[in-house]
Order: C-alpha cells, then sequence, then structure tokens
C-alpha cells in the first residue's frame, strides 16, 4: 500500500505480508455525503493532492486519493475562505471562497502561497500538510479556529519551515486527551516543523491526564517563532502555556497568563533552548520550568505573581547542563525567586544587575489588563540590544498592540508585551534633575517629563553645575551631596520638605560648594563622625555653601540641633530655626574661624530653640545682620567654648537682651554694630508658629540701609519680609482695619498708628 487512506484494521491470514509503503494517512476522508452514497471529496479532505507525486488529475494538480478527485480550475497564489463559502463546489477564489481553512491549505501546494480567512468562527482541526504557506485570519480578535474538542486545534508535523506562517487567529477548544505523545498540543501541536506563529490568542484549551503542552506542543527537532501573541486560560497538562521537549522557541512580546496545569505554565527540558524577548508572564500555575541540558534567555520580561517564577533541574547533575541567562527583566523573588530542584546549584545563572524585583504595577489585573501603568517600574528598564554568550538579541520595534517600542522614539524600551508611551530617555543628562515625590515614577530618568521622586536620586544623577528642581511634597530621606558641587532648589519652604525621620541628618554637606533652597527642614537627628551627634538638621563641612529660604525646626543633636557647619565661606540667608535642641547649640552651632567673609547670618530667625549651651547660636566667628534671636532657652547666643581669639559682627539685628546677653565674651571679640535694637519682633502667631511680622512691627524698615527687600524698601529684620505694593505719601489707619496684611492705603488701612 502508497499514497492511500486506511482507516479500519487490515486483517491478513497467517504468513501473509503487507508492503507499508510511505505516505498512507489515516484520516476521516470527508465524503460529500455518504448516507446517500455521494463519495465525492469535500474541498476539506485531506486526501486532496495527496496522492503520489508523480500522478495527476484531470485539471492538472497532483492526484487525489480515491476515485472520485475534487478537480478545480482555480490555482491560487491567494486562497480565500469565509463562513459562507462551499466545500463542494467552491474554489478557493475571491468569488467562490471555501467555507472551511483546511479547503485552503489543501490546494495551496505551492511555497509562498497564502490563505485569506475572513472574521467567523471555523469549527475544524486543521493540518499544515508540509505546506510552507501563509494562514493569516482578518482580525485575531474576531477570526476564530474552534477545535471543538477533538484533538490539536492546528497541526505543524510534516517538515514545515519557517515560511509556514499561522497568524491573526483565536485558537480555541483543543483537547489533548493525554493518551499518548501524538496527542500532545491540544492548542497547537508543532513535531518536526519549524513554523512560525504570530497575532494568535491561544485559549481555552484542555489537556487530560498525562497531557503536554495544552497550549502549544513543540515536540524534538527544530525550531519555531512566537510572537505578538497571547496563550491564557488553557487548561490541565504539563506545560499548560508552552511544553518544549528538545528544540528551540523564539518568543517575542508575548503575554502568557492564567494558565492552569499540573507544574509550570512554560515547561522545558531535553536539550531544549528557549528566548524571551518583551513578553509577561503572569498568574499561572507555574512560571517557567529548565530542566536538563536546556538553556533560557530571558530579556525585558516579566514573571510575576505566578505559584513560583523560574525552576531549574539539573536532575542531580551539579555541574548543571542547565544554563540560565536574565536581563532587564522583573522576576519575582529576584535571584532568590529561582528555585533549585534535584542537585541543582545556582551556578549555571547569569543574572544581570539590571534585573529588578518590583510590583510591575499592571493596568487592572482584575480584568486581565496587563498594560503598564503610568507608575510600572517596567518602563524603561528594558535595553534595545544586549549581547549575551556572543549573541545579539534586540528589543522588537513594535509591541503587543503594534504601537512603537520604544516609545517614544529614542527613549528606552519597556519590560514586559505592551510598551506604555511614557518611556524617558536614557541619554538625559541634566543640567537640571527634577524630583516629584507626590508625582515622580518609578523609571523617572530626572527630566522634565519623568522626575525621580527621592531628592537622592536627583543628587546621585547629578554632576558638580548642576541643579536639582524638587516639587512641592514631604521627602522622608536623608540626602548627602557626597561631594558634588550643585544647587538643590525646593519649589516653596514652607510645602517642600525633607524629613530626616530621626535617622540622621536631613542634609550633609561636605566639601563642596553649591546650594540648598527653599525647604522646611524637620526631624533630623545629626550626622555622626563618631560617637557624637552634629547638625540635628543640617551637617556641612562647607567651602562656599549657601543655605536660603529655610524652615528649619524640630531637629535634635549634640551639637547644633538646627545645623551644624565648618569649613570656610557659608552663608545662611532667610532662615526661621525654631524648636530645635541640642547640648551645644541648638539652633545653630556655626565653627568657622575667620570672621567676615567666612559665616554670614542675613535676614535669619532665631527663636525658641534650647540648649545647655547657645540655645539660640554657639559661634566662633561669624557675622550677624538683619536678624532676629529671641525667646531661645536658656540664651540666644553664646561664644564657643572651645578655644578663644574669635570675632562676632553683629548690626542691624534684633537680639533679645541686647549684647549683655551674649555670653563667652572674654578673650574673644564682640563687635556690637549700628542698627541693633531689643525689641519685642511683634509676630503673627509665634504660638502657631507664624514668624511673620505685623505691621505694626518696629524690625519693618530697619535692616541695614543698603539691603532692601523685594518690595525695593529697605529690608525689614527677620526672615520674613512685610511686603507692600503701597508707597504713600499718604498712610491710613481705621480700628476696623488690620496689622497683617494691610498696605496702608486709603482702601486697606492698618489697625495702629
Amino acid at each position: 500500500f502508497s499514497y492511500s487512506s486506511i482507516t479500519d484494521t487490515i486483517v491478513y491470514p497467517n504468513n501473509g505480508t503487507i508492503n507499508w509503503v510511505s505516505s498512507n494517512i489515516d484520516v476521516e476522508p470527508m465524503f460529500v455525503d455518504t448516507a446517500n452514497g455521494n463519495y465525492h471529496l469535500l474541498a476539506s479532505s485531506q486526501l486532496i493532492n495527496a496522492g503520489h507525486p508523480d500522478s495527476t488529475d484531470s485539471d492538472g494538480t497532483r492526484a487525489d486519493i480515491g476515485a472520485y478527485p475534487y478537480l478545480n480550475s482555480y490555482s491560487g497564489p491567494t486562497w480565500y475562505v469565509q463562513t459562507d463559502g462551499s466545500d463542494t463546489d467552491g474554489t478557493g477564489a475571491s468569488a467562490t471562497p471555501f467555507a472551511s481553512i483546511q479547503s485552503a491549505i489543501n490546494f495551496a501546494t505551492t511555497d509562498g502561497d497564502s490563505v485569506t480567512v475572513a472574521a467567523g468562527t471555523y469549527v475544524e482541526n486543521i493540518n499544515f500538510r508540509g505546506r510552507n504557506i501563509k494562514v493569516v485570519g482578518e482580525d485575531r480578535e474576531t477570526t476564530i479556529i474552534d477545535g471543538n474538542q477533538s484533538g490539536s486545534v492546528v497541526r505543524f508535523e510534516n517538515g514545515e519551515s519557517n515560511l509556514a506562517l499561522l497568524s491573526g487567529f483565536i485558537i480555541t477548544n483543543g483537547y489533548d486527551p493525554g493518551e499518548s505523545a501524538n496527542t500532545r498540543g491540544a492548542g497547537i501541536r508543532i513535531s518536526g516543523s519549524n513554523p512560525s506563529l504570530n497575532d494568535l490568542e491561544i485559549t481555552g484549551n484542555i489537556s487530560s491526564g498525562s497531557g503536554q503542552g495544552t497550549g502549544i506542543y513543540r515536540g524534538p527537532g527544530g525550531q519555531f517563532y512566537l510572537s505578538n501573541s497571547i496563550i491564557h486560560n488553557n487548561t490541565g497538562g504539563q506545560g499548560t502555556a508552552i511544553r518544549c521537549n528538545n528544540a528551540s522557541i523564539y518568543i517575542s512580546n508575548t503575554l502568557i497568563y492564567e494558565n492552569s496545569g499540573t507544574d509550570y505554565s512554560i515547561n522545558m527540558d531535553g536539550g531544549s533552548n528557549m528566548d524571551f524577548i518583551n513578553c509577561a508572564i503572569i498568574k499561572n500555575s507555574g512560571g517557567v520550568f529548565v530542566g536538563y541540558g536546556s538553556e533560557l534567555t530571558m530579556i525585558n520580561s516579566i514573571v510575576w505573581d505566578n505559584n513560583s517564577s523560574i525552576a531549574i533541574n539539573a536532575d542531580g547533575d551539579v555541574n548543571g547542563n542547565v544554563f540560565i541567562s536574565v536581563a532587564n527583566s522583573n522576576i519575582e523573588g529576584g535571584l532568590n525567586g529561582i528555585d533549585t530542584i534535584n542537585g541543582s546549584d545556582m551556578d549555571p545563572i547569569e543574572w544581570m544587575d539590571s534585573n529588578i524585583d518590583y510590583d510591575p504595577a499592571f493596568a487592572d489585573t482584575a480584568n486581565g489588563d496587563y498594560h503598564l501603568s503610568d507608575l510600572s517600574p517596567c518602563i524603561s528598564a528594558g535595553t534595545d540590544t544586549i549581547t549575551i554568550a556572543g549573541v545579539l538579541y534586540s528589543a522588537p520595534t513594535t509591541d503587543l498592540d503594534g504601537n512603537p517600542r520604544p516609545n517614544p522614539a529614542g527613549t528606552s524600551p519597556d519590560m514586559g508585551a505592551y510598551e506604555s508611551d511614557k518611556g524617558v530617555d536614557p541619554n538625559y543628562a541634566g543640567p537640571v534633575w527634577y524630583v516629584d515625590g507626590p508625582a515622580g515614577v518609578p523609571y523617572g530618568n530626572g527630566g522634565p517629563g519623568a522626575p525621580f521622586t527621592t531628592i537622592q536620586a536627583g543628587i546621585d544623577a547629578s554632576s558638580s553645575g548642576d541643579t536639582v528642581s524638587v516639587k512641592a511634597g514631604t521627602y522622608v530621606e536623608n540626602i548627602n551631596y557626597n561631594g558634588k558641587n550643585i544647587a538643590v532648589i525646593g519649589e516653596d519652604r514652607e510645602t517642600t520638605i525633607i524629613d530626616g525621620d530621626q535617622s540622621g541628618a536631613c542634609a550633609v554637606f561636605i566639601g563642596v560648594s553649591g546650594s540648598l533652597e527653599n525647604f522646611s527642614i524637620t526631624n533630623g537627628s545629626g550626622y555622626s563622625s563618631n560617637e557624637d551627634l552634629f547638625g540635628g538638621g543640617l551637617y556641612g563641612e562647607a567651602n562656599g555653601f549657601l543655605l536660603k529660604n529655610l524652615n528649619i525646626y524640630n531637629n535634635s543633636a549634640q551639637y547644633g540641633g538646627g545645623i551644624y557647619s565648618s569649613g570656610d565661606d557659608i552663608i545662611l540667608e532667610n532662615l526661621i530655626i525654631f524648636n530645635n535642641s541640642a547640648g551645644y547649640g541648638g539652633g545653630m552651632s556655626l565653627n568657622h574661624d575667620n570672621p567676615g567673609n567666612s559665616c554670614e547670618i542675613i535676614n535669619c530667625t532665631v527663636i525658641e530653640n534650647s540648649a545647655n549651651v547657645g540655645a539660640g547660636l554657639v559661634s566662633r566667628s561669624a557675622t550677624i545682620v538683619n536678624s532676629i534671636f529671641t525667646q531661645n532657652t536658656p540664651s540666644n547666643i553664646d561664644f564657643s567654648p572651645w578655644g578663644n581669639g574669635y570675632i562676632l559682627n553683629i548690626s542691624y539685628s534684633n537680639i533679645a537682651g541686647a549684647q549683655d546677653s551674649i555670653n563667652n565674651v572674654e578673650n574673644n571679640t564682640l563687635t556690637w554694630g549700628s542698627g541693633n535694637i531689643y525689641v519685642d519682633p511683634m509676630f503673627v502667631d509665634t504660638a502657631n508658629g507664624n514668624y511673620h511680622l505685623l505691621a505694626s512691627s518696629q524690625l519693618i524698615n530697619a535692616g541695614h540701609p543698603d539691603s532692601t527687600d523685594s518690595d525695593g524698601t529697605i529690608a525689614d529684620i527677620g526672615a520674613y519680609p512685610y511686603l507692600n505694593s503701597y508707597s504713600g505719601p499718604t498712610w491710613y489707619i481705621s480700628t476696623s482695619g488690620n496689622n497683617t496684611t494691610a498696605t496702608g492705603a486709603s482702601g486697606d488701612p492698618f489697625r495702629s498708628i
């Protein structure tokens, strides 16, 4: 027998001989109407073009098996299928399409032919029959091949090459009874072939018993490509999504989720090789199993919320024969999330520093939406290209939805199957680094569209001469300039807060020039260079540093509750320093040896701090101008008790108790300059920390005559000037007026004379 279809058992007498030649088949003949004696073949019969290759039918095509050939006047190369076509008299031409996909495959005998399938549901089980053709559905969402639980939905097992393409379908309702190796692959079965699969949704397939590869089964030998596809909600069997035995698979832009079987959703062994690029493996009964002699490469991918992430099994051979490379991927549990079985060890694992272990922050997992939300750490965490073991891997240029990858162009690609449009430029290099805690993103590069979430991240990315720009918010961290000459500038001193969390100084700047501006500094506990704590809020060893527009409060240390500073050239301007505590220098401990240009305190308010020595300030040499020191307990200002010969210059300032209140003057020099006064500052509301001046305060326009406020008038004393848009010449007072916001104009009078 040869090139024949034999479906029943052959019975022969003793010593009989059967010569069973190649190309015989055992399939349903698919007659038109056996009940009425019509034994013509339907177009869907796999007996069409299945006869001896040297024999032909009258239409010039290869002979069919059986007495009645299906004669066809159409010869392609494009074959058409639609649900209202015909398998009895259709030709496959656009005007007379077939009703089944198998019919078109049967006639598409020339390499490069294509089968175009209109939207609809096709209840059949198709076999490519060795054809190197393209079978393409109209749309993955609406073009369905339903296997009717009659075996594998699609079979490639006759040596098809990678020119054989299946694309644009839902593959569903296949069934593997688990009876033998020949039934494996309920959805798609591949054995001895190398097809290409693209734009597929493989779902609702079932395996029973010892079934394997419920979604896709890849038998021994060869390789295949799977791209832009979804494998989900398949049940039963080993390797519920994909089972690969002694073969190679290249998978990209593929989402694999919620498959439930007897073990891992992806199972490979027997010398298999699997490459995953921009894939997501989510919420399956298991992640990826890498068995004896196999290699796994995973790039730009996500493995999350499976019963286990990745497992390796060297089958007792601790030397491995198993190898894993993971790069730019988000693996739940990180390196420790990889299980080792039967004596396997971690040596065969190449784990790149670019991997992460963070919640991917998908858009809506409850409803199966595995796009990345705008807060996903997987955004721009991938790589365009990478070389592993001498092989160059490249990210696909589009994602599972067909959107460009990366997006926008020029940014780094995301991890996973879907690309966000929030990609960031990997080459952003400042010079301004943006931070926005409330709206920052975990994948931020510090650019204006992708700010960092922490100030320290901005500092770490910066170079000397750069600026770190910080939006309003509370930042619970302890920042360190790390030797960089940079400016760190908050949005507003009242709403941009660095909270040290009692974990050290809020900010440390050692050996640098630069600035810290527009922040509240609170809850710091000091920097330790030995057993002592210095600078509860701020610790600096400055070399030309500016502290400006800061609220510094509720910090503590042994030396300098609010600020500890040493070195040369520091300017403290427009600071409110209150409710800090220390043994020495509750508000500040300033250890600068040279007067004048070394340490300048300008327009500062230092109030209600406490210490054993110098509750407001312990100082070596400094210049104080336009500043307030009051209600610090027990003293406002003390010269440093360590050493002598220091010089303190004070002018145009309001010092409670005046010059006689300053301690440790002996062997030091106190220069009590012009414009100093000692009066009640007249704050708006000290009980609630409002240290703005009332209009009735005598500190208004009492600063150094060469200094001005932003309204153009002579500077007020203290950190908060009373700014006024009205300039007279007539000033109005009324008992119904006010001293907190009034200008003195006729329509906005003061309350006091």
